[in-house]
């Protein structure tokens, strides 16, 4: 029985309540207005009516299901890097198209079980004139209504059902074999795969792609054999252009790439710091290079094929014939393998190129094939005299790395490291650490010194070190942090140097060296059962002192 709403018989719950504040629950991103406040209470902090917060649930999958089998370890390390792969299409309407008023688009639809997250692709095919790659960005997808406060999860997806995401029905055709033995390892039986539908726009691809013209059947067989046969090998001689007798001429040096696919020459200038000269990809591109250079001729006298117009002039556009004779080719005689030597001089367009050595794979070619054993030729003039390029001392600004580029090159360039590769590399993977913990003591002449006890860190994504100072009661030592994360630089090195510094690496790490930081020697005594595990994993990483020194231990 209810009270009558008359004064006196009514209470106010707001009595004494000083929060009355409206909780933030729409906003506009990028021009569309959300509602961001789904989970949120209601004003001053109480419930909403009819309203009552559950957090949205995810994948019910046992964690000893992962290929870890342990169920103790969180969710995001229990499935890490364990992505189910499905196969899909959706159907795409078309308006006034003469191949029909759909378009089917094959997808891949990828969940990550690590955080239940979804990401839908579309493979690239070459013009097909679409905006292919990826659809749908990674990121935890809702249901479509009346269940839009929920997400999707593993449980959702089987082969033959239909995903609704963002307006747009996907059908799961098939799956990988991680996916059906994931499923069938947690106990959730796969329908049988689904065939796609036939897609009229692919087939049209394809058939455009068949249909292209071949090649005349009377292209040589020979090339093409030697194409297919020395298509990946390069012939590389090094030489040099003297230009001394005209003009402001100098000794110019080149590099001389031989290509045995087609018997074509590319010539790349080798420029010295400083020479005042532009800098371009090739002073000779890719091409024949013919032994007595002629005017430059007309466009099509040195085609391979002479082409016959059978219809005359009414139909110079519809019909033509390979002329078989081949009446009014030229032939030249062009620069072959054999013609090439060390001390050899070739007439690069009316430019005397001297050939004076080779590489390697160059010099095992010749004395396979033509059995004969070059050396490099002495040159009587000092050409390629190297310079060595002198530092100014590091001035302590920015890395000894950023501030030695800016003295290689007039305008400053990123430096090209291998920083980013071997942070990747070498990153944490689950349990993979790749931190390497070792026991220190330090060596000085003070006594009390030689008690102090530290861990020394080190990090292989960036060879940086981190050393610890154990705590011990009545010590007088506050212990903590000793030094930061940083690079150790190795002792005896000049302050003011015009040469990068040396730091301290994994090949100095092993038990009884002595890392030196500020002036304190630190002496490894002792490494921890990851550190010696990693070290036999990795021993062609690391010194043979470092493989003795573990397997004593």
């Amino acid at each position: 029985m209810s009270l009558p709403f008359l004064p006196g018989f009514s209470f106010n719950t707001s009595l004494g309540k000083t929060n009355f504040h409206k909780p933030h629950y729409l906003d506009n991103y990028c021009g569309m207005p959300l509602e961001v406040g789904m989970w949120k209470p209601g004003i001053g902090g109480d419930k909403r009516p009819c309203f009552q917060w559950t957090s949205p649930p995810y994948s019910h999958i046992p964690k000893s299901s992962n290929c870890l089998g342990n169920s103790s370890l969180p969710r995001w390390i229990a499935f890490d890097k364990q992505v189910l792969s499905f196969d899909g299409y959706f159907q795409e309407s078309v308006t006034e198209h003469k191949e029909g008023q759909f378009r089917i688009r094959k997808v891949k639809l990828y969940f990550f079980l690590e955080d239940d997250t979804l990401m839908v692709v579309e493979p690239r095919i070459r013009n097909t004139g679409l905006c292919q790659g990826v659809i749908v960005k990674r990121h935890r997808i809702h249901k479509p209504e009346p269940c839009s406060h929920l997400y999707y999860t593993a449980e959702d997806f089987n082969l033959g059902t239909e995903i609704d995401i963002y307006g747009r029905v996907y059908k799961i055709c098939d799956c990988d074999s991680f996916t059906s033995s994931f499923y069938k390892n947690i106990g959730i039986i796969l329908k049988r795969p689904v065939p796609f539908t036939s897609i009229p726009f692919e087939k049209k691809i394809m058939q455009e792609k068949d249909g292209r013209k071949k090649r005349p059947e009377n292209v040589e067989l020979m090339s093409s054999m030697q194409f297919f046969t020395r298509d990946p090998f390069v012939l590389r001689f090094y030489c040099y252009w003297d230009d001394r007798e005209n003009m402001f001429g100098d000794v110019r040096q080149f590099v001389m790439n031989y290509f045995l696919s087609d018997d074509t020459i590319e010539l790349i200038e080798v420029l010295p710091q400083n020479s005042g000269r532009d800098k371009i990809p090739w002073f000779l591109k890719r091409s024949k290079v013919p032994k007595k250079p002629e005017t430059m001729r007309n466009v099509g006298a040195t085609a391979k094929h002479s082409v016959l117009n059978v219809l005359g002039e009414s139909g110079w556009t519809s019909r033509y014939l390979m002329d078989p004779l081949e009446v009014g080719r030229t032939y030249d005689d062009f620069y072959l393998d054999s013609d090439i030597r060390i001390g050899s001089s070739l007439n690069v367009y009316n430019r005397r190129i001297i050939v004076h050595s080779m590489d390697n794979f160059t010099k095992d070619y010749y004395r396979k094939k033509y059995g004969i054993s070059t050396d490099s030729l002495k040159k009587h003039i000092d050409l390629y005299k190297q310079k060595y390029c002198h530092l100014p001392p590091y001035n302590g600004f920015g890395s000894e790395e950023d501030s030695a580029g800016n003295c290689l090159t007039l305008h400053p360039e990123t430096l090209r490291s291998n920083d980013a590769i071997q942070f990747f590399v070498h990153d944490r993977r689950a349990l993979d650490s790749n931190l390497l913990r070792f026991e220190a003591c330090l060596m000085s002449s003070f006594a009390p010194d030689t008690q102090r006890k530290f861990i020394v860190l080190y990090f292989r994504t960036n060879d940086t070190f981190k050393i610890f100072e154990v705590k011990v009661n009545n010590s007088g030592y506050i212990g903590g942090t000793f030094a930061y994360r940083q690079r150790i630089p190795k002792p005896n090195q000049p302050r003011f140097k015009c040469e990068l510094s040396r730091y301290y690496g994994k090949e100095d790490l092993y038990i009884g060296s002595v890392i030196v930081y500020s002036g304190h020697s630190f002496v490894l005594t002792m490494a921890d059962e990851y550190a010696l595990s990693y070290m036999e994993r990795n021993c062609n990483e690391v010194c043979m002192c470092l493989c003795v020194c573990v397997c004593a231990w």
